[in-house]
């Protein structure tokens, strides 16, 4: 969703979190009333929906197959040594 553009809601308490930064809206897993602000928010307010866009788009370049791939094969490199 970030690599398209897409505004993003997560839990707070996932590794998406982590994953996603300052480029989501983290909201506690069952707060609902948060959610609901949150979802208001996004439909309401332009600026909170480019902000999150422009940073959803640069924070997930920071994630690639390629990358992964690589420490992957480091990982497993490290412990064939």
């Amino acid at each position: 969703a970030m690599q398209c553009g897409t505004a993003v809601m997560t839990s707070r308490e996932t590794a998406m979190a982590e994953i996603g930064g300052d480029a989501v809206m983290q909201v506690a897993p069952k707060d609902i009333h948060a959610m609901t602000d949150c979802i208001a928010s996004l439909a309401n307010d332009a600026e909170i929906l480019s902000n999150l866009s422009r940073k959803g788009i640069e924070r997930a370049t920071q994630f690639s197959w390629q990358h992964c791939a690589e420490h992957t094969l480091g990982a497993y490199q490290l412990t064939a040594h």
